[in-house]
């Protein structure tokens, strides 16, 4: 594309002869961007226009965006900073556009750049021409190859996806408050929102010409393209379809009482379509039914095919499916144009057949009814589902009575159940009330969400009618598979309570069911690991809530072997199963071996401390997650997966909540009371040493290594200090844990410092609480939030300097003896192994209480 035409060039002179210049505001929102933030500055101030002003709007990061934004303010008058707490990318643009002065306004992001000719050239053409909105084309670096995107957007070009970026735009500021500016609801595909609304309000004036750069190289994990799931594309493209719907459809659409709609999605064969008709038709005398069939694809021989059949004597419409292939927007598509009074959503990709039963039961049992939904067998005629239920204390659904015999059930028996999948029978002004399915799921589960959301907008049940039967040949696209592992994530967003009814469900078919396995959360992307059922006949098992004694699992990253004896993690476990046993729990400590043993589905309470690895949760029990080491290993998927999380760090704790919105609580480390504390036999050769006891691990340890080098009187116990420290001061491999304490109160000084990632982000090593319980001399390096807990009562050091003038000091003028008596007391009796058990056993019963009161009311329901 050029970067001059005559008609550019004559835009450009005639705008230039103006007596006056707007004003143009530009909105730049950041998060922890400091290191590209200049980039994208520099490229506003080589704009050749000069009259415009840039406002960097910082959305809470936690770099050094901040001072890098300030500093670039401070050196130009035109340049404003805006500082936020973290609330999203759409806050921080609206944020932006209300501080905002110009006539006109233009978007850009951290990450990208302008050419040097963008602003002049795009207000030349919106003034000279008069238009309220224009976009120039970009240059998107992919693959290392250039790719120019230069799609002029149309309303049916627009309902594929978008083709404007929105860095690219310039647009009137009064258009922009026109449209209600950003939605902050949306977690990503916040430019093609944008761009829907502004194509609707005014004409997307394409000016011809390359004024943005950038790459798509970028796989940093705070991006939203790489975190959110890209469903959210076909969400805000089947949003502006509902909004055409609902604002075109005013008042309401009439709907046929006589007529049933049957919107069979997904039709890949058109012989197996065919005689799904011709079943339903002979089920169904006494209504009248239409049938809007949408094909797999865009394939035209099956268009053609799909076609042929509204020749037949039934009434068939076909609706074409579109090139992206996201099923619920298809399905939302055919919903609006439904005629009858009632709706039947099928998947024809199963390979439906009508087994007993017909649309006279479905529509008689609606009456009272949100949904009705059939009996649904598997090709082997055994029960695929009858609805979905949920474990007490999980949220994944479970297809009810899956593999039982159909005989189980009750002739005419109508069946309240939490949810259900396709296929699914409604009231048509129900279903769009609702919006039809959620297309922020791609699939998975998105019939059961639907049927869900309508029983919460309607306050009337799901039904499962036993009298009806439909067989299906295969699994259809929104069942348990692996295609869309972002919708496990998005369906427990969706539905972080599951909806009430599962006790009753189970009670009305006379079943009870054990549920093993583990979340989907745990394995988003293998659904053979996924929350399963054994059905037992009711009163075969007597399964009750344990209101005082739980059963606890603990995970810990520590080997079974004898080699555990040296992790940190196995005595932290095993200390917290004392203390919570001594609450008069039932605990075992799972060692990395056992993550995945088939007994898991046994415990409780589940609690993961947070080390190396992580671990799967199971799909019935109260999770915990303790985040005690490694921080830059956890993500947010990993949080959401937990029912209770915890850190080791206030400030860690603090900084995800807000930059995640995941709610994570401070709980530091801490001490086992009964192992450390103070202790009269001490060990006289250690009185005139420092001390350090911890493994090398063939790094530099800026406590041991200085003091070691500089003469200090030093013993070091621990492993790979060979090739560290002067061998003089090694003293051996290891110490028994039951010593250590006299170890700790003998030596002159007792010297820890933290992993550079430990210490930045605020997690206070156990050891110091250890060493403070004993009644030890400690020296420690600085960490985030050490003074938070403990004031200034400790020799601290941030320097080398510093940590050698602290051990040339008499210990006893830092820690006298009462001063070192009152830290053990309040070490011992605030951070203890029994204080945080229970802490831990008084969250877990409230959480367990509350989803037990939830069943209670639903049952008094």
């Amino acid at each position: 594309m050029p970067e001059a035409t005559p008609e550019l060039d004559a835009a450009r002179e005639t705008f230039g002869r103006r007596a006056e210049s707007p004003l143009v505001s530009i909105i730049l929102p950041t998060w922890n961007r400091a290191g590209v933030l200049r980039t994208a500055v520099e490229s506003v101030q080589r704009q050749t226009y000069a009259r415009w002003e840039l406002l960097i709007v910082d959305d809470g990061s936690t770099d050094d965006t901040e001072p890098v934004a300030r500093s670039l303010a401070a050196r130009d008058e035109r340049v404003r900073y805006i500082g936020l707490d973290h609330g999203g990318v759409s806050r921080a643009r609206n944020q932006g556009l209300a501080a905002a002065r110009g006539e006109y306004v233009a978007f850009l992001d951290s990450d990208k750049e302008w050419a040097p000719e963008f602003l002049r050239t795009m207000l030349a053409v919106l003034v000279v021409e008069g238009h309220q909105v224009g976009f120039a084309a970009c240059e998107v670096t992919m693959g290392g190859q250039p790719v120019l995107r230069a799609v002029a957007p149309t309303r049916e070009s627009l309902r594929i996806g978008n083709s404007v970026d929105q860095t690219a735009i310039v647009a009137v500021r009064g258009i922009l408050d026109e449209v209600g500016g950003f939605d902050e609801s949306l977690r990503r595909a916040v430019d093609y929102d944008l761009v829907l609304k502004l194509s609707t309000a005014a004409e997307m004036h394409q000016v011809p010409f390359v004024g943005v750069r950038y790459s798509e190289a970028d796989s940093d994990p705070r991006r939203i393209s790489e975190f959110e799931s890209k469903a959210w594309n076909f969400h805000v493209g089947d949003r502006q379809a509902w909004r055409e719907f609902e604002f075109e459809a005013e008042p309401a659409p009439s709907l046929d009482e006589d007529l049933v709609t049957v919107i069979l999605d997904d039709v890949a064969d058109v012989s197996e379509a065919a005689a799904f008709i011709t079943g339903m038709l002979a089920g169904s005398p006494s209504c009248r039914v239409e049938f809007l069939l949408t094909p797999r694809t865009h394939d035209a021989a099956l268009l053609a095919q799909c076609r042929a059949l509204e020749l037949s004597d039934a009434e068939v419409r076909v609706l074409p499916a579109g090139l992206r292939g996201d099923r619920p927007s298809y399905v939302n598509a055919a919903l609006r144009q439904a005629r009858g009074a009632q709706t039947l959503l099928i998947d024809a990709g199963t390979g439906p057949e009508m087994q007993s039963g017909g649309m006279d039961e479905l529509r008689a049992a609606l009456d009272g009814a949100a949904a009705v939904h059939p009996v649904v067998l598997g090709r082997t005629l055994l029960i695929e589902d009858v609805g979905v239920v949920y474990p007490r204390h999980g949220r994944d659904p479970v297809p009810l009575l899956a593999g039982m015999p159909p005989t189980i059930l009750q002739q005419e028996q109508r069946i309240p159940i939490p949810g259900a999948p396709f296929p699914l029978l409604a009231w048509t002004r129900d279903l769009l009330a609702v919006r039809g399915l959620s297309t922020q799921l791609a699939g998975l589960w998105a019939d059961v969400d639907l049927s869900q959301k309508l029983a919460r907008a309607v306050e009337r049940p799901v039904r499962t009618l036993s009298s009806v039967a439909v067989r299906a040949e295969r699994h259809g696209w929104a069942g348990r598979g692996t295609r869309h592992p972002d919708d496990v994530r998005t369906f427990a967003e969706l539905w972080p309570t599951p909806p009430r009814g599962s006790e009753e469900a189970l009670a009305a078919v006379g079943v009870e069911a054990l549920y093993s396995q583990y979340t989907a959360q745990s394995f988003p992307a293998d659904a053979s690991r996924w929350t399963q059922a054994t059905w037992v006949p009711s009163g075969a098992v007597r399964i009750t809530e344990r209101p005082q004694q739980l059963r606890w699992a603990i995970r810990t990253g520590a080997p079974a072997s004898r080699e555990a004896a040296n992790w940190g993690d196995f005595h932290y476990a095993n200390s917290l199963a004392d203390a919570l046993r001594r609450l008069g729990q039932q605990v075992h400590v799972d060692y990395q071996e056992n993550a995945l043993r088939g007994t898991t589905d046994f415990e409780d309470v589940v609690l993961n401390l947070r080390g190396l690895r992580d671990v799967p949760v199971p799909a019935n029990a109260t999770s915990l997650l303790w985040v005690i080491s490694h921080p830059e290993q956890v993500s947010a998927k990993e949080l959401e997966t937990y029912d209770l999380r915890y850190a080791a760090s206030t400030s860690w704790a603090r900084t995800v909540g807000e930059q995640w919105g995941v709610a994570v609580e401070p709980l530091m480390q801490c001490t086992d009371a009964r192992r450390f504390h103070l202790d009269d036999e001490l060990i006289p050769e250690l009185e005139s040493r420092a001390l350090m006891v911890g493994n090398s691990r063939r790094q530099y340890r800026p406590a041991a290594w200085h003091a070691a080098h500089a003469g200090v009187p030093l013993s070091i116990w621990g492993k790979d200090w060979e090739s560290v420290v002067p061998e003089g001061v090694i003293a051996g491999r290891t110490l028994p844990n039951e010593e250590l304490r006299r170890y700790y109160a003998s030596a002159r000084w007792v010297l820890n410092d933290h992993w550079p990632q430990m210490r930045d982000e605020g997690f206070l090593s156990n050891r110091i609480f250890d060493v403070l319980a004993a009644g030890g001399r400690l020296v420690t390096d600085d960490v985030v939030g050490l003074e938070e807990v403990f004031g200034d009562r400790l020799a601290v050091f941030t320097a080398p300097r510093e940590l050698l003038q602290i051990l040339d000091r008499d210990p006893e003028e830092l820690y006298p003896q009462q001063a070192r008596e009152e830290l053990s007391a309040m070490v011992r009796e605030q951070h203890s192994f029994d204080a945080r058990a229970c802490r831990l056993v008084e969250d877990v019963r409230r959480l367990r209480a509350a989803r037990q009161t939830e069943q209670m009311v639903t049952h008094d329901d």
